[in-house]
C-alpha cells in the first residue's frame, strides 16, 4: 500500500499523489523495499528517474539519454523532499555531518 504523507521531526516526505498532481510523473512503488519511483520524460524524450527510499532514507537520481544512463547520485542521508508547484520544482535536502544540502530539480 502507498503512504501518505511523512512528517516526522527527522524526516519530512509529501506524500506520493501530492507529487503525482504537481508534477504529472509516473509512478512504480515496491512494496517491499518501500522504493517509490518517479519517471520524467523532458521534451526532448530524456528519461529522469528519482527514487525516495521512505524506510532507509534514501534518494537517487538517474538521467538517461539514448536508453543509456548518462549520471547517476545516490546518497543514504535524505531528510527532507518539498514540492513548489508555483515555480515547477521540487527541493531535495540531504544531511551531511552538520550542514544540511540542498538540490533543487525543475520539472
Amino acid at each position: 500500500m502507498i503512504r501518505a504523507a511523512i512528517k516526522r521531526e527527522d524526516l519530512h516526505i509529501p506524500a506520493w499523489n501530492d507529487f503525482v498532481a504537481s508534477f504529472g510523473c509516473e509512478l512504480e512503488f515496491d512494496e517491499q523495499t518501500h522504493i517509490e519511483c518517479y519517471f520524467f520524460t523532458d521534451d526532448f524524450g530524456q528519461l529522469s528517474k528519482h527514487w525516495i527510499g521512505t524506510a532507509d532514507r534514501t534518494f537517487g537520481l538517474s538521467i538517461s539519454s539514448g536508453g543509456a544512463e548518462i549520471i547517476r547520485v545516490y546518497d543514504e542521508n535524505l531528510r527532507a523532499v518539498r514540492l513548489d508547484e508555483e515555480r515547477q520544482l521540487f527541493v531535495i535536502t540531504l544531511r551531511t555531518s552538520d550542514d544540511d544540502q540542498k538540490i533543487e530539480f525543475t520539472v
